[in-house]
């Protein structure tokens, strides 16, 4: 979603791309459009060289969609071999070939997609959301103030986070 510089694209191809339009740019679209597209979509896509936050690959995985993205920035922080697929960054050609087998090989695979997918959702869960943000952080504590393996202070039930 987004033109980010591949507005031409979308225009040069009447929203389509590969065999039968299969690929498509969807241009700038609202918050509840995108959503939708998102939730319908098998596989999300960040192919940029210059996103270096990809707070939009959380966004993916927390739908449980597998991402094939670039690895640098924010793509390489969030995913793993579990979670989606990662490309070196290199020359364009390259790079436009590794984008290609990787959503070939998705396309491909729905068990890998699935598998992916679930793993990314549980991924988010675990380290992303606000309770996996506050276990991450009351171990921390835990840790520097010597109460490793003690019962800490602020009790599970108080915490109350979705």
């Amino acid at each position: 979603m987004g033109d980010g510089g591949w507005g031409w694209a979308r225009g040069a191809r009447g929203g389509g791309w590969g065999r039968g339009g299969v690929v498509r740019f969807g241009g700038g679209v609202s918050q509840k459009e995108l959503a939708g597209r998102m939730a319908g979509a098998d596989v999300f896509v960040l192919p940029s060289l210059h996103e270096c936050g990809g707070a939009v690959v959380l966004e993916a995985m927390a739908c449980g969609k597998p991402t094939i993205a670039v690895k640098w920035g924010g793509p390489a922080d969030y995913l793993d071999e579990s979670t989606g697929v990662l490309l070196e960054p290199g020359g364009r050609e390259r790079l436009v070939e590794e984008l290609a087998e990787a959503m070939v090989g998705l396309a491909n695979d729905a068990g890998r997609r699935r598998a992916l997918g679930r793993a990314a959702r549980g991924k988010v869960e675990r380290e992303y959301s606000w309770r996996g943000k506050i276990e991450v952080m009351m171990g921390v504590y835990r840790r520097v103030g010597g109460e490793e393996g003690r019962t800490s202070n602020v009790q599970r039930s108080t915490l109350n986070v979705q």
